[in-house]
């Protein structure tokens, strides 16, 4: 991806800024990724480049929940900022209170809309029978996922299609 250069004038200002040059528009599917949960569905991981002129970097996914009880690991991200989207269904998030490390928990239910910044610990358990959350977030590094607690993708066998032990790549 590279970029031109156009001469836009402010009102009496001229100046020279960067343009991105236009890229083919490309169809794909979403890639289902199995938890011992449910599954994410990655639709989208725009992921920062060194040297990019707008570092922009962003994710977006489904976390489909697939019963009652289904739960995520106590987790934080050092980078990664995620806003969560109840579409279906219930969840009980639990998080830990920064002011005094207290663990608390809040119930969320369709259209509710979760922000966790980078550095929250949180965990997700699905409440009704099955339930999906859109995942808007910054970039989602493997590398950026921090364990404080399992949950069912540690604890639970599963099959993946590239033959990755358990545990690994979540």
């Amino acid at each position: 991806m590279g970029y031109n250069s156009a001469t836009v004038r402010f009102g009496a200002l001229t100046d020279t800024i960067p343009v991105r040059r236009l890229e083919k528009i490309w169809f794909s599917k979403g890639r289902d990724v199995p938890k011992g949960w449910g599954k994410e569905v990655h639709i989208t991981n725009h992921i920062v480049l060194p040297g990019e002129q707008f570092p922009i970097g962003y994710s977006g996914k489904l976390l489909v929940y697939d019963r009652k009880g289904a739960v995520s690991s106590m987790h934080f991200h050092t980078v990664k900022h995620e806003t969560f989207y109840i579409l279906k269904g219930e969840f009980i998030v639990w998080y830990y209170d920064p002011d005094n490390a207290d663990i608390k928990h809040e119930i969320t239910l369709e259209g509710d809309k979760v922000e966790i910044p980078p550095n929250n610990p949180h965990q997700v358990i699905c409440k009704g029978n099955n339930g999906i959350i859109i995942e808007f977030a910054s970039s989602d590094y493997a590398w950026d996922n921090y364990r404080i607690a399992k949950g069912d993708s540690q604890t639970k066998e599963i099959k993946r299609p590239c033959g990755c032990p358990t545990g690994k790549f979540e």
